[in-house]
């Protein structure tokens, strides 16, 4: 019998099974902070896996954010009421700015240098449940 030895290296270096937009969920913890209230849901009602998805990685004419991973970020969790499987989305809005600090327009954000993420919402659906309309967060 003969093995793959891509499949035999997934099993023993988990690492190369990691996507380039993915990301441990306690590195968004400092993102859902920003609503404690809804966190304490989450975390109460939930169990979220270790990793997330960023809906949005930034290409490369970002001159020096090429690679970032931003919002919408998608979480995979089990209810503990009764373990069903539920998707949770966190939504952002993302803000530019310059190594001074100052806020970028929209024509000029190619050139940030450093990029913040507000908490603009929370959605949990039922891993199940089709998208509506296509896009995880309204703007």
């Amino acid at each position: 019998m003969r093995f793959n030895p891509i499949f035999i290296a997934a099993l023993v270096v988990p690492q190369l099974c990691v996507a380039g937009g993915t990301l441990g969920t306690n590195e968004l913890r400092p993102l859902m902070r920003q609503m404690p209230a809804v966190q304490d849901v989450i975390d109460a009602g939930m169990d979220l896996s270790g990793s997330a998805l960023a809906e949005i990685r930034l290409g490369p004419h970002f001159k020096y954010l090429g690679g970032t991973r931003m919002g919408p970020y998608t979480i995979r969790a089990k209810s503990k009421k009764d373990g069903s499987a539920l998707v949770v989305v966190l939504c952002t809005k993302a803000r530019f700015s310059t190594k001074s600090g100052q806020e970028l327009s929209e024509a000029r954000i190619e050139e940030a240098v450093a990029i913040e993420e507000r908490l603009t919402g929370v959605m949990v659906r039922q891993e199940s449940s089709a998208m509506v309309d296509g896009s995880l967060c309204s703007t």
